[in-house]
């Protein structure tokens, strides 16, 4: 019998149980993202990043607390975060007085 060639996996190397990098920061985006115009729609016009932890790191931390018009709020969680897959940054909503 004639045994079929293995075929490489493209998340070879990793712990099975952990989807790639990339897709859980895809994902993270994504839902951030829908936050994000949710809150637009609601009227928002200023966000802010909080970090619900303080072992964020440096890219997150460079983040915490910061505020932001909403046409300019950053992807979360940002491009250089080392945090995944347990990155804690959220956009909320400032209330405006």
């Amino acid at each position: 019998m004639k045994e079929e060639p293995a075929k490489k996996s493209w998340t070879e190397g990793m712990n099975g149980d952990t989807p790639p990098r990339h897709l859980i920061q895809s994902h993270l985006q994504q839902q951030n993202q829908e936050r994000l115009q949710e809150m637009i729609q609601e009227g928002v016009r200023e966000v802010q990043v909080i970090c619900a932890t303080d072992h964020e790191c440096p890219a997150c931390a460079a983040l915490d607390g910061q505020t932001f018009v909403v046409d300019d709020a950053p992807l979360l969680p940002p491009a250089k975060c080392s945090c995944l897959p347990h990155c804690t940054c959220i956009l909320t909503a400032i209330a405006g007085l």
